[in-house]
């Protein structure tokens, strides 16, 4: 949590009672690593933008969805979308969380479906046309081979 300094002692006491609920009920210590990042981030989101825990809303979850697919990450590039993935699901335990102990009354992410929005990601693909482009200009049997090789690979 080098990154991510939750100041608040209300946010910092919503972050120490998720990592002791997800130890708790038996997620492995890589996970439960895991998702100590990904709600240390959000603790921290929510701070910077002076949102309270319980006023968290699908709008608000949408924006955060938002900010992970913009961020740069910290080894260059953007957060995958794995990572987006696994980020989104340590929110919604959270929640879940929150929820089992009567300390909101909704959870906000029960009509959010945010992988729909992996598709954004899919913009970068090549069309078929783009593939003949690219093998046409090859010089050689090895650079199409190559060029072959790393289209297989996706």
């Amino acid at each position: 949590m080098e990154k991510f300094i939750i100041y608040s002692k209300e946010y910092r006491n919503h972050y120490d009672r998720f990592l002791k609920h997800v130890y708790a009920i038996g997620y492995s210590p890589a996970s439960c690593k895991t998702f100590k990042t990904s709600i240390a981030e959000f603790m921290y989101w929510l701070e910077k933008k002076n949102i309270i825990v319980n006023d968290v809303t699908e709008s608000t979850l949408k924006d955060y969805y938002n900010y992970q697919q913009e961020r740069p990450a910290l080894n260059g590039g953007v957060l995958s979308e794995s990572r987006i993935t696994l980020n989104m699901y340590a929110i919604k335990i959270f929640f879940q969380d929150l929820l089992d102990r009567e300390l909101i009354e909704v959870h906000p992410m029960n009509n959010l479906e945010y992988t729909v929005d992996y598709k954004r990601t899919r913009e970068n693909l090549l069309t078929i046309n783009d593939v003949k482009k690219l093998y046409s200009v090859c010089e050689s049997a090895k650079q199409r081979s190559i060029l072959g090789i790393i289209y297989g690979c996706g």
